[in-house]
Order: C-alpha cells, then structure tokens, then sequence
C-alpha cells in the first residue's frame, strides 16, 4: 500500500514539475508546399496501350494543414509530432496529333505524419529552431485523362493507393512568444519522398458525354494491380485486374507554412 502511494505522488510531483516549466504542448500549423525532385516516371494515360509516354515530375506541391503536439527535454531539445492533410496539386500533360488529343492531370492528397527532434538555443524572444526526423505518408492518387478523335471523346478517372511511404523531414524556423504560454512560428520545410501505389481502379467514366457503368464491366476493366514482372505470354483472366509495372512517384517538397504552439 505504501509503495503504491510512493508511485503515485511520484508521478503526480514528475507531472506537476513538467507542467509548471511548460515543457508539454500542443499547436496548429497551416502552409503551402512547392514541389520538387522530379523524378522520370513511365505514365501511362491511356491503360489500353494506346498511348505511353516518360514524364519527369513531381506530386508533393499543394497545400498542407494539420496539428502537432511536441515535448521539451531541456530547454534546447525537444520531440515534436506534426500530423498532417495535404491537397495536392494537379499536374497537367497534353499530347496533341493529328489523329487525337489527349488531356491528362494527377493529383496526389495524402495524410503525413513528421516524428522529429527540435533543436533551438533557448533565447527568450526571437527563437530560431531547427528539425529533422520522418515522414510517413498514407496516399491517394487520382488520375483523370481526355481522348478526343474523330470518332468519339472518352473520359477516364482512376484512384491508386497503397501502402505508407517513408522518407525524410526537416525544417528551419523561428519562433516568437505572443503570451507567457503561446508562440507564433514561421518555418521552411523540406521533405522527400517516393510513393509507389499497390492497386488503382477506374471510379468513373463517359463516352461522348454519356456515363458509363463502371460496376459491370470486369474486373480486369476496371481494376489495375501494379507488379514487379509481368508475363505478356500468359493467359489473361477477366476476374483478375489488369496488370502494370510497379513506379514511383515523387512526393518531395519545399513548404512554407505559419502556425502557433500553446505549451502547458
């Protein structure tokens, strides 16, 4: 009984002693990511292998937004974790013949998480810091293309997903106390990292302007599972999704982004 009251004013003494020198706190950040690290990619636009074509790009740009929630150590380290939603932004292709047009876009919205370790000098009023840690990635990529010919105007739309991403977070900032307990920040963010989807599946589509059921067509119609090899000397299976080569897209950036913490 005894060792049991020992542990617990323990714990509350440890808990009121981190509380009183604000070590623990929570905060909003809200910014816009440019993308960067283009990387070659095979892109299909057409799944029918009627058109094939490399692109060098990335889908980390657009505007990101989220929480955070960090602990100091000392007064000159702390761990910090960011959670964050990204909408992408759209990156558009056209190729133009004289047999048919193509139109294509990508767009990547993705929920990251940023574990990392903050490091600044303590100063009072302009506080500089810096950060460097993870970034973990859960990813949707949507894809929506336009064929016109003489014969008809077809629209596609896919979604890919897969699993988590991991790659590498850091960021420069400066800190400036608003109240005893609340800070305003800046900061620049640079990530980088590759996602390479698992499965796609067509969500929608139209011929001339008339939709099309995408529930009855087969499921080698409609859905695409991405491998490492494939055998074009095998047979095919209309219950079975159609098949690609496995590719990366690039999800790097460079962001800007203001924010507060509230510290307890």
């Amino acid at each position: 009984m005894k060792k049991n009251q020992f542990y617990t004013i323990l714990t509350l003494l440890i808990y009121s002693n981190l509380s009183s020198q604000g070590n623990l706190y929570i905060g909003a950040q809200t910014g816009f990511h440019f993308q960067t690290n283009p990387t070659n990619v095979d892109f299909l636009v057409n799944f029918n292998n009627n058109f094939e074509e490399k692109k060098s790009f990335t889908l980390g740009g657009g505007f990101r937004g989220g929480i955070l929630m960090g602990f100091l150590i000392s007064d000159n380290v702390g761990v910090e974790l960011g959670i964050n939603y990204q909408q992408g932004n759209k990156v558009n292709f056209l190729d133009n013949n004289n047999v048919r047009t193509i139109e294509a876009s990508v767009q990547n919205n993705s929920i990251q998480f940023t574990p990392s370790i903050l490091i600044n000098p303590g100063l009072e009023f302009i506080n500089p810091y810096a950060k460097f840690g993870l970034l973990i990635t859960s990813n949707e990529t949507n894809m929506e293309y336009l064929t016109r010919n003489t014969n008809e105007n077809r629209i596609s739309k896919y979604k890919f997903t897969g699993g988590l991403s991991f790659g590498f977070y850091s960021a420069l900032g400066v800190s400036i106390p608003l109240s005893e307990n609340i800070n305003l920040f800046s900061e620049m963010s640079y990530s980088m990292a590759n996602f390479s989807p698992s499965t796609g599946s067509l969500e929608a589509a139209s011929i001339d302007g008339n939709a099309v059921n995408v529930r009855i067509l087969t499921n080698s119609e409609r859905y695409i599972s991405f491998v490492d090899k494939i055998d074009y000397n095998a047979p095919t299976d209309p219950n079975e999704p159609s098949k690609l080569i496995s590719t990366n897209f690039s999800i790097s950036s460079v962001g800007l982004c203001l924010g507060t913490r509230i510290f307890f």
